[in-house]
């Protein structure tokens, strides 16, 4: 496939997947919703169009997708529109204003030339306004969308394919132009009789009339969101494709290789760029300032189902050691010569000390004692037996 036929190329990641209307009827509902909802699908866009600038092919995410992210990359890209927006504008309309300084006949030849020139200006804006957004959205950084050195660096290098990008973005807003122009004329054929019947005021009522404008309402109504989600349907298309064209064109220039957002392009190889899968995974993530200008592109992390999985990077090989030798063996220790035993000390046993014999005093005594005390019962004995007849 040929590397400059981005509009091909576009259509082709579009609808690489089953079901790839889903997220454009998705995103189609979404602008119903005021402000948020613009927002959030040109986050959408811009997170594929980030994958697809660093080289991975893949259809946008049918599921598992990030809001938030989303979010911060529409509001990042739609801040990034208001300064580019309002150079444009000052420029395509205070240069109208020196046609009132100039003569008659000149006025009118300058008018003209001006004209083509805004519809050129119109298209190189475009164009370049994509860019400058998906800039914002690789480095995850505001100021990196309004670096213009950069962005007219990468244009002086291949200027002949920015130039497809403005016919891209010319053909889509043609073809979005016939859509407006259809849906006009089949309004304006379907509601012409009662504009036709309502402007005879002279011959209808005032009734009739109330009662045909009533009438008029819920099939405007109907028309009007029919014309709203077809028109939302391929301006979401186009807005795809032309994103993810600007996108395809900035591959060339080896996004994962860029360094600060100030840094000048890396130098063209000979082999191409590099792609994400080159490098082997996602760089580290860093949490930029709001507008710091020297930040480093943010890798993404989350590919889609449909995306080629970046290929591992083998393990180094293990590195084998020689044959181990065999451990010598232990040289045997002499073994201690035995003690001889020790014999218990036992203890001599204590002779008994010889108990003393008793004298004969001593046991004539202990008679003596003896013999006393057996007088000395008698007597009590023989006491008490008086006492006893005494009473009696």
């Amino acid at each position: 496939m040929n590397e400059t036929n981005y509009f091909s190329r576009s259509w082709s990641l579009l609808t690489r997947d089953k079901g790839w209307i889903k997220p454009v009827l998705v995103m189609t509902v979404a602008d119903l919703v005021p402000i948020v909802g613009s927002i959030g699908n040109q986050g959408y866009v811009l997170e594929w169009a980030r994958l697809t600038a660093w080289g991975v092919d893949a259809a946008p995410k049918q599921k598992d997708v990030n809001i938030g992210d989303c979010l911060m990359s529409g509001l990042r890209a739609f801040v990034v529109a208001l300064g580019w927006g309002a150079v444009f504008y000052l420029v395509t309309q205070l240069i109208p204003l020196l046609a009132f300084v100039l003569p008659r006949p000149l006025d009118t030849i300058f008018g003209l030339l001006f004209s083509m020139v805004t519809l050129v200006v119109s298209l190189f804006y475009a164009a370049t306004l994509s860019v400058a957004q998906i800039r914002t959205s690789i480095y995850e950084n505001i100021g990196a969308g309004y670096r213009v050195d950069r962005i007219f660096e990468m244009i002086k290098r291949d200027f002949k394919g920015f130039l497809m990008l403005i016919l891209i973005n010319l053909v889509c807003g043609f073809v979005v132009a016939i859509i407006i122009g259809l849906a006009i004329g089949i309004g304006f054929a379907f509601f012409m009789p009662f504009i036709v019947m309502a402007s005879r005021e002279s011959s209808v009522s005032s009734q009739e009339v109330i009662r045909m404008i009533t009438a008029m309402i819920i099939p405007l109504s109907v028309f009007l969101v029919i014309f709203l989600l077809v028109y939302g349907f391929v301006g979401n298309i186009v807005k795809m494709i032309t994103t993810t064209a600007a996108a395809l064109w900035m591959r060339q220039f080896d996004v994962p290789s860029w360094g600060k957002s100030s840094d000048p392009l890396p130098e063209p190889t000979t082999g191409g760029f590099s792609s994400y899968a080159s490098h082997g995974g996602p760089m580290p993530q860093q949490s930029p300032e709001p507008y710091e200008q020297n930040v480093q592109p943010q890798a993404p992390v989350q590919l889609p189902e449909s995306a080629p999985q970046p290929a591992p990077t083998p393990a180094p090989a293990p590195v084998l050691d020689p044959e181990p030798k065999p451990d010598p063996e232990p040289e045997p220790e002499p073994e201690p010569a035995p003690e001889p035993p020790q014999q218990p000390e036992v203890a001599p046993e204590a002779e008994p000390a010889p108990s003393p014999d008793p004298t004969d005093e001593e046991v004539a005594d202990d008679g003596v004692k003896d013999v006393d005390a057996l007088y000395a019962d008698l007597y009590d004995v023989i006491q008490r037996n008086n006492h006893a007849e005494d009473d009696k």
